[in-house]
């Protein structure tokens, strides 16, 4: 089985109607969105990272655990 649903099925299927002209500019479309996806991603995660700093800086920067910055 190849993973692949009805509904995606019928999706490929109005797709591969489509003029080839028309899947072009389809392509486009879903290529600009998946890198604006990824990129807002990447945002998301970055941010998550920045806000937990001062969090994370508190149990990381203890008495008890500055040997470990030592080795």
């Amino acid at each position: 089985m190849n993973g692949l649903t009805n509904r995606d099925l019928e999706f490929i299927e109005k797709v591969h109607r489509l003029p080839e002209e028309r899947r072009a500019i389809l392509e486009q479309i879903v290529d600009a969105y998946l890198s604006r996806a990824a990129r807002a991603d990447r945002e998301l995660t970055q941010e998550a990272g920045r806000l937990s700093e001062s969090v994370l800086k508190e149990i990381w920067d203890n008495p008890e655990d500055a040997v470990y910055d030592r080795l």
